[in-house]
């Protein structure tokens, strides 16, 4: 994991975390190694909740990600394919679309991850915050990753201007935050900046 997203995602107590920055930042992945790490290490118990705000897009992102993270480290885990439920010594995550909200109707958790947040609307984030409330012995919250925004977006206006004053806490990223982009790659990004 990349160290400026471990230190961010390791030692924040808020609430609200949110991730955010343009394509090849290492977002994702940092905060996919960072969800594997939290639900391996955490007591029993804990329920998970990875999202995004359709099926499709969930299984080729975050979802194909975390699994290929478990098989990479070698990790132990029991797969219910058909449910997309991982468990893990009484730890629980499950996958979920936001397509049809019902979904994750009278379910509570500790921690979620919400993949590209700027898919989701108000309502389904303020859904989010309403199920973020099992029982735990430390903070419960809600991590978000996504592309910059416009000053004028719900996650923008009701939320990160907001600060500290709501429990919030963010990180911006870069294309030179992640260590594992090839000096190619970046020149390739840099030459688009060009075409703009």
């Amino acid at each position: 994991m990349i160290g400026k997203f471990w230190r961010f995602l390791s030692t924040s107590t808020s609430r609200i975390n949110f991730i955010y920055g343009g394509a090849s930042s290492g977002k994702s992945h940092s905060m996919g190694q960072f969800f594997v790490r939290k639900f391996f290490e955490e007591e029993l118990d804990k329920q998970f909740l990875v999202v995004r705000k359709t099926l499709p897009a969930l299984r080729i992102t975050a979802y194909k990600l975390i699994i290929d993270l478990i098989g990479q480290y070698g990790l132990p885990k029991r797969l219910n394919k058909s449910e997309m439920l991982l468990a893990f010594n009484g730890n629980e995550m499950r996958f979920k679309s936001l397509d049809d909200p019902e979904k994750i109707k009278s379910y509570n958790v500790n921690y979620i991850w919400a993949e590209e947040l700027t898919e989701f609307t108000l309502k389904d984030f303020r859904r989010l915050l309403m199920i973020l409330r099992a029982p735990n012995d430390k903070q419960n919250q809600l991590f978000a990753t996504f592309n910059p925004i416009d000053a004028f977006h719900w996650i923008n206006t009701k939320f990160m201007s907001m600060g500290e004053k709501k429990n919030i806490n963010s990180l911006h990223s870069t294309y030179h935050d992640n260590t594992f982009n090839t000096q190619d790659y970046i020149d390739e990004l840099e030459s688009l900046k060009d075409e703009d």
